[in-house]
């Protein structure tokens, strides 16, 4: 007999129920199982819920691009870890063989896929960030402005909700027989086998929306860090190190999902034996790259920390100074270690001469000194490659 997803969904899914095959390896170690990846579930929430706070509750952080990026790409482990690994912790636990309804399988599916391949356009998101950080330096204020953050992001999320919502729908059509899926968890490729009609439509439409969706925006990963690569190998150690320490972590996350996502399609077309493939699913697919990302992007906790250290103990960063006996002015100031290799020196002038010139509060106003020492302030370039201000 031949049922049909949506139909199945329309009936409040009460008719039948799918069942996961892929928990039959877990034997007597379930209770091992179960607290690891109970254990990677709280660090990955708890890590990246602090990283979270620490962007959004600093003026200083969530104002800069490449802090949002990271935000966004953090609240996308959050929700992907959200979508797998309750339903799995209980099925460990499960004295009977594991079973979800068609519906709650289909969106399980559609939020697994969408998350996964928003993982993709994200990244290409912060490549191009990156690329007219180190490149293009001084049209950054230009290029990447507020506007144009909010567009790549919702671009970054609306594009791969339309496509897998497309191959869900094109899914939940065919009409479904089998009922015993060799899976930890639901997808669309393995969901779309139970069925007993033609699926060639939503194969085709599968791959055109995985080159759309991965290998579209892996190429533009490649080659952005290629075309940087190419200006670092060009510039002095001092740079290189500098854009290296910056790109690195999204290098690292970038391959952590390509491995991941190559392992998930590979073995999603196989029929493969659940006893000996779901150890790997589990270790490479929900393990690694939801603990690897707060992991990751700990490297910049240093430059997180070192912004929040300077904003509290700075007052948003500014200095009150004395100013001809009319009371006081605002003046930025720059927090060390920031802004590109290019202003380095500009930075390190300007924090010698305030070595020289300390503030004196309580002195008596001079209006012919202060615009003296004004004139003799080394100022800083205006264009920053990291989109921080002084």
């Amino acid at each position: 007999m031949a049922f049909n997803v949506s139909q199945l969904v329309g009936h409040g899914s009460n008719m039948t129920l799918i069942t996961l095959q892929g928990f039959r390896w877990v034997g007597k170690y379930k209770y091992v199982y179960f607290f690891m990846l109970l254990f990677a579930y709280i660090f990955v929430m708890l890590s990246d819920l602090v990283v979270l706070y620490l962007i959004s509750s600093q003026s200083s952080l969530h104002h800069q691009p490449m802090f949002i990026f990271i935000a966004a790409l953090l609240l996308n482990s959050m929700v992907g870890s959200s979508t797998i690994l309750p339903k799995l912790l209980m099925d460990i636990l499960s004295v009977t063989e594991p079973t979800i309804s068609p519906s709650m399988c289909i969106s399980q599916a559609f939020f697994i896929y969408f998350i996964g391949t928003s993982g993709f356009t994200l990244l290409s998101v912060m490549a191009y960030d990156r690329y007219v950080s180190i490149c293009r330096p001084l049209q950054y204020h230009t290029l990447i402005t507020m506007t144009t953050v909010r567009g790549m992001l919702g671009g970054a999320w609306l594009a791969p909700a339309c496509l897998i919502g497309g191959a869900t729908l094109l899914t939940s059509r065919v009409p479904l027989c089998k009922l015993n899926m060799n899976r930890l968890y639901c997808n669309i490729y393995s969901l779309a086998k139970q069925g007993c009609g033609d699926i060639l439509i939503s194969n085709i439409y599968g791959m055109l929306s995985t080159t759309l969706c991965v290998l579209l925006p892996s190429l533009f990963v490649f080659y952005s860090y290629g075309r940087i690569l190419a200006v670092c190998m060009q510039s002095s150690k001092v740079f290189m190190g500098k854009a290296l320490q910056t790109c690195l972590p999204h290098l690292l996350v970038f391959i952590n999902y390509f491995i991941a996502t190559s392992f998930e399609v590979i073995s999603s077309r196989m029929d493969a034996n659940p006893h000996s493939m779901a150890p790997n699913l589990v270790s490479l697919i929900i393990l690694f790259p939801t603990i690897c990302n707060p992991i990751i992007y700990g490297f910049k906790m240093k430059d997180i920390l070192r912004q929040t250290y300077g904003f509290s103990h700075r007052a948003g960063g500014c200095l009150w100074r004395q100013s001809g006996g009319n009371g006081f002015s605002l003046r930025r100031h720059p927090v060390p270690g920031q802004g590109s290799a290019a202003n380095e020196g500009s930075r390190r002038e300007l924090e010698a001469w305030e070595h020289d010139h300390p503030p004196d509060v309580e002195s008596a106003p001079a209006t012919s000194t202060s615009a003296s020492s004004a004139s003799k302030m080394p100022t800083a370039s205006a264009n920053f490659s990291d989109g921080e201000e002084w």
